[in-house]
């Protein structure tokens, strides 16, 4: 009976290594994919008049990438949008982006804070992807406190 539940034991590891060994070999043939996205993204991103301010990757299970952007306080047409995503039609996380900074363009007016300013953004691209919008003072502004200054 123990030889048994050891053999079982050792098949259940085994089983467990290989689908490990899959994610990993999976993990970094979408993290080479990832890296090749994010620098398809900044010629799109830079041709609407944003900036990019970097990059990150994670590596885990899922892996991840996000890429910060700044530049958000300029208004882009929608339809200037619309022709950049059909430029880059055949570049899924490409468009991705794009559609997801239109979105955070459209919203971006909206959401205030007062003597802050989102000027910068980051956009993740994993599971499940989401959009931050980066808050800092105003240049310029002597009454703005920062988060934590003493009142």
């Amino acid at each position: 009976m123990r030889d048994r539940l050891k053999g079982k034991a050792e098949a259940a590891q085994a089983k467990v290594s290989e689908v490990i060994g899959a994610l990993q070999t999976k993990g970094g043939e979408e993290l080479a994919r990832l890296s090749a996205s994010i620098e398809e993204i900044a010629p799109a991103v830079e041709s609407l008049g944003y900036r990019v301010l970097g990059a990150r990757i994670t590596v885990g299970v899922p892996p991840s990438a996000a890429i910060g952007l700044g530049g958000l306080s300029q208004r882009v047409e929608p339809e200037r949008f619309d022709a950049v995503i059909a430029e880059n039609a055949g570049k899924s996380t490409v468009v991705a982006v794009l559609k997801a900074l239109k979105h955070v363009a459209g919203v971006h007016s909206k959401v205030t804070i007062k003597g802050l300013q989102a000027d910068m953004a980051e956009i993740t691209l994993g599971l499940p992807p989401s959009v931050s919008l980066m808050f800092e003072r105003r240049p310029g502004d002597a009454h703005a406190r920062r988060v934590g200054d003493e009142p």
